[in-house]
């Protein structure tokens, strides 16, 4: 009875160790994204922006849009059963967010054949804030829409084609007088 007891206390011990290894070579694998984005001037972002209709508070950012595209690309599907990649976004106040990003194909299959440059997520806030949303990387860049249940947030390219500079803001920002009023594109692109 003894040498059984020994037998399933090292047998529990080796998977209990094996379980802890796997973990932390998937948390090192996932690079911490908050290092894919740099706080910009706003100031000097609007400055250069000057045909751009911007909410009355944003925060703007630089992305590195690549290696965001190449971290979501290993994002698991929801059905997988699985841990969902973590991705720290910004948010207007200045904090962070960490969610759990599941890759989403919302597309038919041939109409993903077709476009295979657009990638949908489904993303699930990992604090108790109960933060959720929906991302999106495609060849306009990187955008986020993302809520929980007071407010809305939006993470988008400051102008249609620019795949580098970004700005973060609350919905409620970017109404006046009961229109939307934030316009990506400028006066002399087509909309």
């Amino acid at each position: 009875m003894y040498m059984k007891i020994q037998f399933l206390v090292k047998r529990v011990s080796a998977i209990l160790f094996l379980a802890f290894i796997l973990n932390s070579i998937t948390s090192l694998a996932q690079e911490n994204t908050e290092k894919f984005w740099t706080e910009a001037d706003s100031k000097t972002i609007k400055k250069k922006n000057k045909k751009v209709k911007f909410p009355s508070s944003y925060k703007a950012f630089t992305l590195d849009g690549e290696k965001m595209k190449t971290h979501l690309n290993n994002a698991p599907k929801k059905k997988d059963k699985t841990d969902g990649y973590i991705v720290s976004l910004p948010l207007p106040d200045g904090s962070w967010e960490t969610f759990a990003v599941y890759s989403n194909s919302t597309m038919s299959k041939e109409l993903a054949a077709k476009y295979p440059d657009i990638n949908t997520y489904d993303a699930v806030g990992k604090s108790k804030s109960l933060w959720t949303g929906k991302l999106d990387y495609t060849t306009k860049g990187f955008h986020a829409l993302l809520h929980n249940g007071a407010n809305e947030i939006y993470i988008q390219p400051i102008k249609e084609g620019d795949l580098t500079n970004y700005i973060v803001f609350y919905k409620k920002d970017a109404i006046k007088k009961g229109k939307y009023i934030y316009e990506s594109k400028t006066s002399t692109e087509k909309k």
